[in-house]
């Protein structure tokens, strides 16, 4: 963590060519060892929050490692330790706010039932210290948010790249029509010449 964290080309390269992101999760999951769990954890964070784009490119290429978290949650593996508990779930929001397409691979994976599951689990509770209400708040979060982008359409990028480059070309025309402004040429590409067809 010291020797990468904030040096953006070596973040670059253990996220990229080094598989860093999947081998923090696996030591997040790895029960056995909370120490190594809370330094996984502290440094998915960072690289989440940081380094949006290239998380969301091993997520969308390799969706099992979100499965591999909402485990943690849903099983119970993190109400021991209330550090490594509020740390996923923080983990879990923080993917959903990242991007929609991240967002929208986590309700591909059942995050919403998983999460769901897990509240009906923790409010059968009789006696809710304070561990459980802060983790009965977090997950209501993730699942308000969740349940209202799996309402939604999602477009994407593939197919707002496709969309860009149909409508591109008439982008200009629309405009100036709906309001009124005329099309003036910028070059002379955009020029008609005469007796070309329009």
């Amino acid at each position: 963590s010291s020797t990468i964290r904030n040096f953006a080309p070596a973040e670059q390269l253990f996220i990229t060519e080094g598989n860093g992101f999947q081998i923090l999760i696996r030591a997040l999951c790895d029960t056995t060892n909370v120490r190594a769990r809370k330094y996984a954890l502290f440094l998915t964070l960072h690289f989440v929050r940081t380094q949006p784009t290239l998380v969301k490119n091993v997520i969308e290429t390799d969706p099992g490692v979100v499965s591999e978290i909402l485990a943690t949650v849903v099983n119970g593996a993190n109400e021991h330790d209330l550090d490594v508990s509020e740390g996923v779930l923080q983990l879990l929001i923080a993917l959903a706010e990242s991007d929609a397409d991240v967002a929208q691979v986590m309700v591909t994976e059942n995050a919403i039932p998983l999460f769901q599951q897990r509240l009906e689990r923790l409010e059968a509770h009789s006696d809710k210290n304070e561990n459980i209400l802060v983790e009965i708040g977090m997950l209501r979060t993730l699942v308000s948010k969740l349940t209202s982008l799996s309402t939604k359409p999602v477009i994407h990028v593939h197919q707002r790249s496709t969309a860009t480059a149909t409508n591109g070309a008439t982008a200009t025309s629309v405009a100036s029509a709906a309001t009124g402004t005329p099309f003036i040429a910028t070059n002379e590409w955009q020029k008609v010449q005469s007796g070309q067809a329009v």
